[in-house]
């Protein structure tokens, strides 16, 4: 058991009295207090330095201070003292007055006369200390009221007050010191309590006679005060060996003497501090056996401080210790200690109550011996034959029996006092006794406690139930409104459990009778609860007329109970304490109404059913969650009500839309939208669970466009407030739209009525949105939208037919409106340099960002579709936007066209396949030139790139070189760089593919044909030694060099050498190349200086092929 809190004291001095020995009328004077200190002079010869704890302490032989200059201080500081006026010096005045006192030397003999004047003020003021009541003080003056007592206490020991060897002075003096540390006690003053309390005994050291009656009661009081001071301090052990010195110190003059004083240390210390020990271990949880132990040892020291007297009051207290004892051994589990102690108790006892609380400690001991039978017995008996026992005894009974699991004797004692209420109703009714109302409700709770869930009898319960509320109803067993309304709450409880359980008759049989209850009890709100609970189970039984009867019933009694409270409480406005209680309230009118729309529908009655719509709205802020909640209702009901609740939403939509609808109706307009989109999502997905057709499905997105641009407008036109009481249905529209409106792309819907639809479900995400609070998140979606706007236009400008608009791309309105989406992209790309880092969301860029670039992708419409799912970065996110920009320009026809190109591949994350893509755009858009260049800069990035990519650079070459068919030139310059990068590579190791390189081969040496027919024999010879270089880089490529030689063979001999002189050196060099172990002539200087690096490499290929 852990240490524990001092018990509480009285703060005064007649309370203190109190609690040590006023209570005994018959004490001797000598014990009693000096309620106030004799004013008559005392003998000054020898102060009483040797008794005084801080003069014996700090006696100075040679101190600068003269008894003139401290006794001048301590007059300045007890002359300011007046109660009435509430002028009381400060606790730091007092203590430096204090720490002066014991400096006065012993043969100091200055200010005799003036010493006489000290005393007598200090007598005066420590009287008016004793006459105020603490309780008539605050805090703070009584802390400084108790340093008072201090001061002057020790004023009087220092100037010799009670320097008499009376050992009567002492022990009164000791009395006052100990009185003065009770009052440090109260205001939680340990340290200087117990400062007192050693003053107290050093001055009854001095005491001639130990076995003086008034030494004994003296210091035996101090022991029961210092052992509360150290409780308080947490040392119990420390507190008992202080008790147990106070009954030593007792013993010494027989046990029949000082009976006050004996009361008090037993009754009022000992046993005070075993109660405040146990209910503190109660209270923490704490089943420390040593504690306990420590406990039951007090009580016996207490016992033996008590001994036999035969005296009333000693009696009285030695049961009380002799109960607390066996029920601490109870506990202990000292079963034959508690029997002891039981029968030392008197029989009878003398008061009621001790009486009843003995018998039910026997009673309990028998219980927790297993003598159940027994204990019952007498318990039961006991009830019957003492009628008049209190009902605070029978309680403890039927706890103590429902403690041990003795149910049927609980439910058999509960019968017995049933019958003695019944047996004394009328005279309890004729006088108004509201004691007996409300003890015989505590026991109706009790026994339906007992019936419902220590023993579960569901009829016993239901006919007990029946015949409280039939006796309350016809006045002959009223019971209080509380208890009516906490059995209705038992039962609320009760149906609430059957319902969850799948019982569905059994918890509207509870909640109809809960109902009773909460009618009888006025409980306007638990009735309310109770009713709407009925008519959601009545409408889950399909019983829809009773359901409409319990709903109509619910708003019947709000409106009475709106109109009452309003009454009590005024109007309210905000959030005073009637618009509380009225909300409050009216929760249950929310399920009312819900029932009313639900079966209305099911009665087919549309204009009741919107009716009740219209006033569930207004009822409550989350109407979205009541319709979505409604729509799951009627869904559950079957497919043909989803139709029904649909026009219930569009007709109070159209409502909220009017102008005439006030502001606080119109608040509503983006929840209601929420709870109508729910509903049609529904409707689409089920329709599409179908397989409708996607004429079907665009129906379906059209009418979800229509009610999200009216959102859209009235945002644009009123604001938020006008439009929505929670940002939330905002941000969730906002996210549908551009999440229907991204799947409708991402199903590559080519036809012009669903691009449109699209278009229009991202401009009403980027006008609800654009509304709320910009942040990244937002911005990125918002920006992604705009892209996908540009896209879908473009798409819709590719499509479209008309002659006019083809001629002037200029004035195309899909290609104006991408203009403009991509320019609001770039905007909103200002504003946040890091944007795509920001948030993860689903991604706009384009598939030729992630995916390997091929010539089939390359083909592939500029607004092709992403996969959605991956995360953006910032330099995929401006290469995109970048792409879209160009496109943009090339369809109309921008004759800033180039320099938007050229600054798109100065953008970051613009890689070569994004320039090759920019390539097929302008080619597409009839650009040559742009394309071109569009490619050189994309071939030009990849050649300077490490580690090189040559499968991009040969498919950036095979697309250049179409391009550059008619510039020989320049297409020879871009195969001489391609000879550069591979002529590192030797055969089997090239990192090209086998049908890049054999394309390589088959394009130069057409090229070099072509300039062999035309007469160019520099040119084909050029382009020959390079087509001949590219077959030898790949092992496939062997046979290609074969036909090769063959097809040379031809060639040379179509020469005819004698007719024109540069054939026969084209001859030779191109044998020599060709067929090396001929022997044929060598390239002469210059032109081996011009070829030398790919014909030694060719030839080292050859070799190594070979």
């Amino acid at each position: 058991m852990p240490r524990v809190s001092r018990p509480e004291t009285n703060d005064s001095a007649e309370a203190i009295r109190s609690m040590s020995i006023d209570r005994n009328p018959q004490q001797p004077d000598s014990a009693r207090e000096p309620s106030q200190l004799q004013s008559q002079p005392q003998a000054h010869s020898q102060p009483l330095s040797q008794h005084s704890e801080l003069h014996s302490r700090t006696q100075s032989q040679s101190h600068p201070h003269t008894h003139v200059e401290l006794q001048a201080q301590v007059f300045e500081v007890l002359r300011v003292v007046n109660f009435e006026e509430a002028q009381l010096p400060s606790v730091a005045q007092i203590s430096d007055a204090r720490k002066l006192l014991p400096m006065r030397r012993s043969d100091d003999a200055s200010g005799v006369e003036s010493a006489r004047e000290l005393l007598s003020l200090a007598r005066k003021v420590y009287n008016r200390c004793l006459d105020v009541q603490p309780k008539t003080l605050s805090v703070g003056a009584q802390l400084q009221c108790a340093h008072l007592r201090s001061l002057c206490l020790q004023a009087l020991l220092a100037y010799g007050a009670f320097c008499s060897a009376d050992d009567e002075d002492l022990s009164s003096c000791g009395t006052h010191w100990g009185r003065t540390a009770c009052m440090f006690l109260s205001l939680d003053q340990l340290e200087q309590a117990a400062r007192c309390l050693d003053a107290a005994e050093d001055i009854l050291d001095g005491a001639k006679h130990d076995d003086d009656l008034n030494v004994i009661e003296a210091r035996c009081m101090l022991k029961g005060w210092k052992a509360q001071v150290l409780w308080a301090h947490g040392e119990p052990s420390a507190a008992a060996l202080q008790l147990d010195e106070a009954r030593a110190i007792l013993s010494l003059r027989g046990p029949d003497a000082l009976m006050s004083t004996r009361l008090f240390v037993s009754a009022n210390v000992a046993l005070t501090l075993v109660h405040v020990g146990y209910v503190t271990a109660e209270e923490s949880g704490d089943k420390d056996k040593e504690g306990a132990r420590q406990l039951i040892r007090i009580i016996d020291t207490a016992l033996a401080i008590l001994g036999d007297l035969d005296h009333e009051q000693i009696a009285a207290a030695r049961d009380s210790a002799l109960r607390m004892k066996a029920h601490l051994c109870m506990l202990e589990e000292e079963f034959d200690a508690a029997a002891i102690a039981l029968s030392q108790h008197s029989n009878p006892a003398t008061d009621a109550d001790d009486d009843a609380a003995v018998r039910i400690l026997k009673a309990k001991l028998l219980l927790r011996t297993n003598q159940k039978a027994e204990a019952c017995a007498q318990l039961l008996g006991w009830l019957r034959n003492n009628s008049e026992l209190r009902f605070s005894s029978a309680r403890t009974v039927l706890q103590l029996l429902v403690e041990c699991q003795c149910m049927p004797a609980a439910l058999e004692a509960c019968g017995v006092l049933h019958e003695r209420f019944v047996a004394s109703s009328s005279e309890a009714m004729d006088t108004a006794d509201t004691a007996f109302v409300e003890e015989f409700s505590e026991l109706c709770e009790l026994k339906y406690e007992l019936l419902s869930e220590s023993v579960p009898d569901s009829a016993a319960a239901a006919e007990h139930l029946e015949t409280v509320i039939d006796g309350h109803c016809s006045g002959r067993m009223p019971v209080t409104t509380s208890a009516l309304s906490s059995l209705g709450t038992r039962l609320w409880e009760a149906g609430c459990r059957s319902f969850e359980d799948g019982e569905l008759h059994k918890a509207i049989e509870q909640f109809e009778r809960c109902a009773r209850f909460m009618e009888e009890a006025k409980d306007y709100a638990g009735h309310s609860r109770v009713l709407a609970s009925l008519a959601h189970c009545y409408l889950l039984q399909n019983r829809p007329e009773r359901a409409a009867s319990r709903a109509l019933l619910v708003l019947k009694s709000a409106a009475e109970d709106e109109s009452a409270a309003l009454a009590r409480y005024g109007s309210g406005s905000g959030g005073g304490p009637g618009s509380h209680a009225v909300t409050e309230m009216h929760r249950p009118t929310i399920m009312a109404r819900k029932v009313l729309v639900v079966t209305s529908i099911k009665q087919k009655d549309l204009e009741a059913a919107q009716a009740h719509v219209v006033g569930l709205l207004s009822s409550s802020k989350n109407d979205h969650i009541l319709l979505a909640a409604i729509c799951e209702e009627v869904k559950a009901m079957g497919q043909q009500y989803n139709g029904a609740v649909i026009m219930l939403c569009e007709q109070y939509l159209q409502a909220l839309d009017e102008q005439q609808s006030s502001p606080k109706d119109r608040c509503k307009l983006a929840g209601t939208v929420r709870s109508l989109f729910l509903l049609r999502m529904c409707e689409r997905n089920n329709a599409m669970a179908d397989s409708a057709s996607c004429d079907d499905d665009g129906k379906h997105k059209r009418a979800l466009l229509k009610s999200l641009q009216l959102v859209a407008k009235r945002l644009t036109q009123e604001g938020i407030a006008q439009v929505c009481d929670d940002q939330a249905h905002l941000v969730w529209l906002a996210n549908q739209a551009y999440n229907l409106a991204t799947e409708g792309v991402e199903q590559s819907l080519g036809d012009t009525v669903s691009l449109q639809t699209t278009c229009e479900l991202l401009q009403a995400s980027i006008d609800i949105t654009s509304v709320l609070p910009l942040e990244q998140k937002r911005a990125l979606t918002m920006l992604i939208s705009y892209l996908w706007m540009c896209k879908c236009h473009l798409r819709m400008a590719v499509s479209t037919s008309d002659a006019e608009e083809t001629a002037r791309p200029d004035k195309n309105p899909f290609l104006t409106k991408a203009s403009n989406a991509v320019q609001a992209a770039f905007r909103i790309r200002q504003k946040f340099p890091s944007l795509a880092a920001a948030a993860s969301t689903a991604s706009a860029a384009d598939a030729t960002n992630t995916a390997p670039m091929s010539v089939d992708h390359a083909g592939a419409h500029a607004t092709a579709e992403s996969s959605g799912s991956a995360t953006l970065h910032d330099e995929e996110l401006d290469a995109h936007m970048a792409l879209l920009n160009v496109e943009v320009a090339l369809r109309r026809h921008d004759p800033n066209a180039r320099s938007i190109l050229l600054r798109a591949a100065e953008t970051r994350g613009v890689t070569p396949r994004v320039l090759y893509r920019m390539s097929r755009l302008a080619k597409e858009c009839s650009n040559p030139p742009l394309a071109r260049e569009a490619l050189e800069l994309a071939f030009s990035t990849l050649v300077d790139a490490e580690p090189k990519d040559f499968e991009n650079i040969g498919l950036v070459m095979r697309s250049l070189t179409y391009l550059l068919r008619s510039d020989d030139m320049v297409r020879k310059k871009q195969y001489r760089t391609m000879m550069q990068l591979l002529s590192s590579f030797a055969s089997g190791n090239c990192p090209m593919q086998v049908d890049q390189l054999h394309w390589l081969h088959a394009s130069s040496f057409n090229s070099g044909l072509t300039a062999f027919r035309e007469r160019r024999l520099e040119d084909a010879e050029e382009w020959m030694s390079m087509s001949y270089f590219f077959t030898g880089l790949a092992p496939g490529l062997v046979e290609c060099r074969n036909k090769m030689k063959e097809l040379y063979q031809q060639l040379l001999s179509q020469l005819d050498p004698l007719s024109d002189p540069r054939a026969k050196s084209f001859e030779q060099r191109l044998s020599a190349q060709i067929f090396p172990s001929t022997g044929g002539p060598r390239l002469d200087s210059s032109e081996q200086s011009r070829h030398s690096r790919p014909l030694a490499l060719s030839t080292g290929a050859d070799t190594a092929a070979s």
